[in-house]
Formats: C-alpha cells, structure tokens, sequence
C-alpha cells in the first residue's frame, strides 16, 4: 500500500475547513481488551519448542499491522511535514536487570514471525537504552511580569517545531519508527503514555486479565489482553486506532493462518 502524504494533508485540510465552525472533542487514547484465547492455544503448541510468548505474538501483529497501515509509520513535526517511512523498526520496551525500563529496537519487524521476533529481542536485550526524559520546570515567577514571561516562554515551546531543523535539533523520539511499551510488564492495569513527535502513535498493553465467558461445554476462563494506541489527533482520529486495535485481535484469533500452519 503506498501512503501519499500530500493527499493526507490534503484531505486533513479540507475536513478542517468543512468542520470549521464545529467544536468537538477527540480522545488521544483508545484502548481494547483484546482476547488471547486463539494466541494462547497458538503459544500452547509451540512456545516448548520456540521458546516464545505473549510478547513475542503481539509484537508480529503489531508489526504486520503497520505494514498493512503505513500513516501508523509516518514522521509528523506537528505542523505540516508528515513523511512516510519504508522501515518498519520498532521501539521495544524490556526489563532491565536492575527492574528498570529500557527500550531496544527491533529493525525490520515486519520480516520476523515470532521465533525470530523471540530470538531478536534476546540478542538485543543487553543494548537496552533508556527512555528520554521530559520535564517542564516549575513555573515560579511572581508577579504579571512573572506570569507574562512565563507565558511567553511557553509559547516558544509550543514553537519548538518551527526550529528544530536550524538548529539542528530533534524532539526526542527518533529511535525507531513506532514505540511498543509492555506496561503490564510492571503490573499496570490502566496506563496514558505520552506521545512523543514525529511518532503519530504507539501501541501501550495492560496487564492481562481473565474472565469467564460461556462455552460449548459450559464456563471458561479467558484471558484479556488491554491494549491501547495513544496517538495524534491531527493526524487521526479514534477510527483509525481501533481499526488497528481490531486488526491486531483477527491476527491473534488464528495466528496460524498467518504464519502457515507448516511451521
């Protein structure tokens, strides 16, 4: 599928103009439980012999989904340049040994199933980088001065964009093409990330939970997996999130017919 980001913006534009007069609001966070009972009976057959897990599945689903979605792989500066990336590389949080968060990148994800997927992210665990830091100061000025000075400095922040490219500096979160952070990993049940340019979005995933739910031969449990994909709402809207989400979970129902049941 080819992205044209000038027929994007292009149609942005017009969206803008036709709704000029409207106000309304969009979430930034939408989130899906997603059921990992076909995942799991998938894992049940093969991980004693891959060696791989409920990470290494979702991170090939992920990875799939963005080729079939390439605006989910594109770089926007917040204003008006948005350009697509071939690469697929994803920014993979891990554990460290000490308990902390760090993240590596997994490059061409796409080109992985998940034995390889599995494989990758052992080799590369040890490189763990960790995340960017971002942090406003206080403000502590007093005074109209004060606040004037302090609006002042917020609107160039709000700028920064405008002078990134002469100055040569980034906003914080080039390394890889699109982040995947494992917050169940640390026992979050709920979790907001903050996105940061040129990413348009990035997949966030809960803690598992379980339910019972009937079936043919009376209760069972099921496990939920919740997933969220924070993004930009200049770019997107809540659509275009939870069809990724809902492409994930048919991924998941069957990974076989995917991955060919030859394995």
């Amino acid at each position: 599928m080819q992205f044209d980001p000038a027929e994007h913006l292009r149609r942005y534009r017009m969206r803008i103009a036709r709704y000029r007069f409207a106000n309304w609001t969009l979430s930034v966070h939408t989130r899906v439980d997603i059921d990992f009972t076909g995942a799991d009976r998938y894992l049940a057959r093969t991980a004693p012999r891959d060696g791989i897990g409920r990470e290494h599945l979702w991170l090939w689903a992920c990875a799939r989904v963005i080729r079939e979605r390439p605006l989910f792989n594109a770089a926007f500066d917040g204003f008006r340049d948005l350009r697509p990336r071939e690469d697929i590389h994803l920014r993979v949080s891990v554990r460290t040994p000490t308990g902390g968060l760090g993240f590596v990148v997994v490059e061409h994800a796409d080109r992985l199933d998940p034995r390889a997927m599995a494989e990758r992210l052992r080799a590369l665990a040890a490189s763990a980088a960790p995340p960017e830091h971002v942090e406003l100061a206080p403000r502590t000025r007093t005074g109209r001065l004060g606040r004037l000075m302090d609006d002042l400095e917020q609107t160039l922040v709000d700028y920064a964009p405008h002078l990134e490219h002469r100055i040569g500096g980034g906003a914080g979160g080039e390394a890889g093409t699109f982040t995947v952070l494992d917050a169940g990993a640390w026992g979050a049940e709920d979790f907001h990330a903050v996105l940061l340019r040129p990413a348009l979005a990035m997949l966030v995933v809960m803690a598992p939970r379980t339910d019972v739910v009937p079936g043919a031969q009376g209760p069972e449990v099921a496990v939920r997996v919740p997933m969220a994909v924070p993004f930009c709402h200049k770019m997107m809207d809540t659509d275009a999130a939870g069809y990724f989400l809902f492409h994930m979970q048919q991924l998941l129902d069957d990974p076989d017919r995917y991955l060919g049941k030859s394995r």
